[in-house]
C-alpha cells in the first residue's frame, strides 16, 4: 500500500500538470482570440502584437526585436512595409 506522503506526491503532481494544462489551454484561446481580431482588422497577429507594444511605450528596434522574438531586419519591414 501506498505511503500517505507519497500519495500527497502524486497528488501534487497531478495538480501541477492540471494547472500547467489550463495555461496552456488559456494561451490557445488567447492566441486564437487575438488572431481573430487582427484578421478583423486586416492585420496578422505580428502587427497587432507590434500596436500592443507601441500603445504605452517608446522601444527602439532592438527592444521591440527582443519584445516580438524576430530578427532587427524583420522589425523594419513592420515598421515600413514596402
Amino acid at each position: 500500500m501506498a505511503s500517505r506522503s507519497s500519495l500527497a506526491s502524486g497528488d501534487r503532481t497531478r495538480n501541477e500538470l492540471s494547472a500547467v494544462d489550463g495555461l496552456v489551454q488559456l494561451s490557445f484561446l488567447v492566441q486564437n482570440a487575438l488572431t481573430r481580431r487582427a484578421v478583423d482588422h486586416g492585420l496578422s497577429l505580428i502587427q497587432t502584437r507590434l500596436l500592443g507594444i507601441l500603445r504605452d511605450r517608446e522601444p527602439g528596434m532592438n527592444e521591440l526585436a527582443t519584445l516580438l522574438e524576430l530578427d532587427k531586419s524583420s522589425i523594419t519591414g513592420l515598421i515600413r512595409p514596402g
